[in-house]
């Protein structure tokens, strides 16, 4: 194919090609100079083809305006048919559109993520499966390659609020994957839970590394644009009104990313307040009441964690390792260091397992 390049002279006409497929982009003043410029090209082509026992395809060719004010609908001369132009196309795995605001691709990004989401659900179950650091590899490794493909030319169609908005939704899916989290948690704290960036945010951090690897720009730079984006997650953060149970566990973002932590079904319950919690369930009409099986006030993750009287014996275990002197402690005292956490994983893990052991016999523990 590289040796169709040859065929064109003309100074406002160039052809890329690769493998088997070849773009001819034309500069011209107006339609008809376009048009009189594709028909010399093509018919070029056309002959190159001829004489190697080749045919190009009209019916599979495609036709888009890029710059200027043309619009869908005209046609550019191929032979004896005409090729018809249209908003977008496919070429080499990215959909271009007229506008170039890449809407369509992102559109087309975020429905590939359903396919990988079964991958991954089959993979990792919600209490018995994959380790979540498991889980993150496969993420890593297979869902945001194929998600960030070629993202160096339409990632600026990740910036619009529409685009956030369904790019987070399709993450979602995965993200629970990743925690085994509860499908009522919210994007927001799923996405810190997990310690993964907005997806949105990680195909912009794929360009920025892909400019690095090419020279385009210094380590500080890299660096800096990074710490943007951090700022950028931050700021969504601390003005969501969502995941505010969260919030006042993993309050700073560059914090949560340094933590190496292990989250399973059990834990992230109580990292989300999204969990086996009556009033949480009760809220989402999941559940009829939102009493306590201790009956002393609703069964919401506060109450599990600090007060209810059926898990004094797990909560004794947690208040000798976390000190007595500031039990009860803000909930992000739980991250301040490895031991904390873990006592706050066992805790989670007993006071689920307690909780459905006792609704399988239908009793209150004493």
């Amino acid at each position: 194919m590289d040796r169709a390049l040859v065929t064109n002279n003309d100074d406002r006409v160039k052809l890329v090609a690769y493998a088997d497929d070849l773009a001819v982009l034309i500069a011209g003043s107006d339609i008809l100079d376009i048009q009189g410029r594709a028909r010399a090209t093509l018919g070029a082509l056309r002959d190159w083809a001829e004489l190697r026992g080749l045919t190009f395809s009209a019916s599979k060719s495609q036709a888009i305006p890029l710059k200027g004010g043309l619009r869908s609908g005209f046609t550019v001369p191929f032979g004896a048919q005409d090729i018809v132009a249209v908003d977008s196309v496919r070429y080499l795995g990215v959909e271009l559109d007229s506008k170039r605001i890449f809407w369509a691709h992102v559109s087309i990004v975020a429905g590939k993520s359903e396919s990988l989401y079964i991958r991954l659900r089959a993979a990792s179950s919600a209490d018995w499966g994959l380790r979540q650091s498991t889980s993150a590899v496969i993420y890593r490794a297979v869902f945001l390659p194929r998600i960030t493909y070629a993202a160096e030319i339409w990632a600026k169609g990740v910036l619009t609020k529409k685009a956030i908005k369904l790019l987070g939704s399709k993450q979602r899916r995965a993200l629970r994957s990743l925690t085994g989290a509860y499908s009522t948690t919210s994007t927001d704290a799923l996405q810190v839970v997990a310690g993964q960036l907005p997806l949105d945010l990680e195909i912009r951090w794929h360009v920025v590394r892909t400019r690095r690897k090419a020279g385009q720009i210094s380590e500080e730079e890299m660096s800096d644009q990074w710490d943007r984006l951090l700022d950028i997650w931050q700021d969504r953060w601390d003005s969501s009104v969502k995941g505010r149970w969260t919030y006042g566990i993993f309050p700073d973002i560059r914090r949560r990313l340094v933590l190496p932590l292990e989250v399973d079904h059990y834990v992230c319950q109580f990292l989300t307040g999204h969990g086996d919690f009556n009033s949480k369930l009760e809220s989402f009409n999941l559940r009829g009441e939102a009493m306590c099986r201790c009956e002393t006030e609703d069964e919401s993750v506060d109450h599990v964690l600090y007060r209810c009287p059926l898990l004094s014996a797990e909560r004794d275990r947690v208040i000798r390792q976390i000190g007595e002197d500031v039990w009860p402690c803000e909930t992000k005292v739980f991250m301040d260091t490895r031991s904390n956490y873990c006592a706050l994983r066992r805790f989670a893990r007993e006071a689920i397992e307690a909780k459905r052991s006792s609704d399988r016999l239908g009793l209150v523990p004493g």
